[in-house]
């Protein structure tokens, strides 16, 4: 019995090493392909100068690929340098807090062998806390042992093909799953209105009055108006009938839940909104997609806010769930003071910064333009540490926060640069024009650094 099991087993890990290496070989004629595809191309411009854009949704731009700032720096850059090839590779991902970034940064410095490597992270770690237990297991106090283990287990995800085949496998069948789910109600009209209905009456009640949520609350215990908590019945229960039939059919999509969750929290049924989000959480408890589970963030709030007792006893209840079932609830859902939130970002900021170094690639760093609304002050915090980390460590960093200050208090209209959403909303986002001007900024940093390290000509007329 024991010399079968030896032979299965070496039979297992010769498989496996025949797996790594055809993987390896797939890998090394698969960049052999792209290097002839783009050897025609650079012969005649010399070597190849690759710009690596990482960060959320300021760098991926809801305005559109084509209207963000990579794109404008990319066009600009070669007006600048005509005899180079210049590629400006946007790899913004909404609402990617630091750890994502972190995390996924081995693998895109693989996928891209850039040069140059501008990134911005901070402020979706206000709202999006995954990953946050990465962050936690780095800096808790570990033995020798322990180190070397997750370090090992760090390169082996980033390293070993056979890994990073099964990952891709995974995720593959997971977006295939949500996808089809997608499917069934692409010719729903109704549901998609449902949806749309939905998203726009949480931001225009809750996401504008959201510094005002707990005045609003006691207000309405006095029976007064609220901002926040009106909503048209009618609408609300035919949304509610639409999405209960979306539950029913496709029950692994937490974004149902998560419109569900919203409508009973906007009529004050707190208790029942709590119990949408938790399945919300419990159906997919990783899924990130575009936004990612919003449940969390909206269950953070309910615990933060809403003081009533079985709300407060049902979500600690939930907890203790998750804990059994090896979910990482409690850190998506404990309230984390803004320093606790800083001295994460700063933590990733510092790994990235030692990556990059290690790898040989100059890393460039820029923050926020400045914001309206609830994350004002945390932005300007972020963006205070972003300067002082690059300062710190002797890293280029370019003050988009300081340029668009100074263009608004000089009487340019800010909402000329903004994103503009449904019903006279301003977004948080920069237009066309205010990724132009980013990109501007940027450029105005970066020429003078390709200029010295290339020795590469220039012509004027680049912005």
């Amino acid at each position: 019995m024991a010399t079968r099991l030896k032979v299965l087993m070496l039979g297992i890990l010769v498989a496996l090493l025949l797996a790594e290496g055809c993987l390896r070989c797939i890998g090394i004629f698969y960049a052999a392909r792209v290097a002839r595809r783009h050897s025609v191309e650079t012969i005649d411009s010399g070597q190849k100068i690759t710009i690596l854009c990482l960060g959320n949704s300021f760098t991926l731009s809801p305005a559109g690929y084509d209207k963000s700032y990579p794109f404008y720096l990319e066009e600009m850059l070669r007006r600048h340098f005509p005899g180079k090839k210049i590629s400006v590779i946007n790899k913004g991902s909404l609402s990617s807090n630091s750890s994502e970034i972190l995390s996924d940064l081995e693998k895109n410095i693989h996928q891209y062998s850039p040069q140059y490597l501008i990134v911005r992270t901070g402020t979706p770690n206000f709202w999006n806390r995954y990953k946050y237990s990465n962050y936690l297991r780095r800096t808790s106090q570990r033995s020798s042992f322990e180190l070397f283990f997750l370090k090992a287990w760090e390169r082996m995800s980033h390293e070993v093909r056979i890994f990073r085949f099964s990952n891709f496998i995974l995720e593959w069948i997971q977006g295939k799953r949500l996808s089809k789910q997608d499917e069934f109600f692409e010719e729903n009209s109704v549901y998609w209105d449902v949806v749309n209905w939905c998203e726009r009456i949480w931001h225009q009640k809750f996401w504008t009055n959201y510094l005002d949520l707990e005045s609003e609350l006691q207000r309405v215990s006095l029976g007064k108006d609220s901002r926040i908590f009106s909503i048209d019945n009618e609408k609300a229960d035919l949304a509610q009938n639409v999405l209960n039939e979306a539950v029913v059919r496709h029950p692994s999509n937490p974004k149902n839940y998560l419109l569900l969750g919203n409508l009973h929290f906007l009529k004050r049924e707190f208790l029942t909104s709590a119990e949408f989000y938790m399945k919300g959480v419990k159906v997919d408890p990783e899924y990130r997609g575009i936004k990612g589970n919003e449940n969390y963030i909206n269950l953070r709030l309910l615990r933060k806010f809403i003081k009533d007792e079985k709300v407060q006893n049902r979500i600690s209840s939930f907890i203790r769930e998750c804990d059994r079932e090896k979910i990482d609830a409690k850190n998506e859902l404990d309230d984390i003071t803004n320093d606790a939130l800083l001295k994460w970002i700063s933590s990733d900021l510092k790994e990235i910064i030692k990556i990059a170094g290690m790898r040989g690639i100059r890393l460039i760093i820029h923050n926020y333009p400045p914001r309206r609304g609830i994350t004002r002050k945390f932005t300007m915090d972020v963006n205070d540490l972003l300067r002082k980390d690059a300062e710190r460590s002797k890293i280029l960093f370019i003050d988009h926060e300081d340029l668009f200050q100074k263009m608004w208090d000089g009487g340019i209209k800010e909402e000329d640069y903004h994103m503009m959403l449904v019903e006279g909303y301003q977004d948080i986002h920069l237009n066309e024009m205010g990724n132009r001007k980013m990109a501007e900024n940027i450029l105005n940093v970066l020429a003078p650094v390709l200029r010295s390290e290339y020795k590469t000509g220039e012509r004027d007329g680049g912005k």
